[in-house]
């Protein structure tokens, strides 16, 4: 498997960590934040 393939299965993956770990108020900016990082 290259990064490709491995990309978005990681992306997915981090981002419920984030949203599973954050309380509601930080969550909006981390999922904001985390939306600008992934498409630019």
């Amino acid at each position: 498997m290259d990064w490709n393939e491995l990309y978005p299965i990681v992306k997915t993956q981090a981002t419920f960590a984030i949203l599973r770990y954050e309380e509601p108020e930080r969550r909006k900016d981390k999922i904001r934040y985390l939306a600008c990082q992934l498409f630019p």
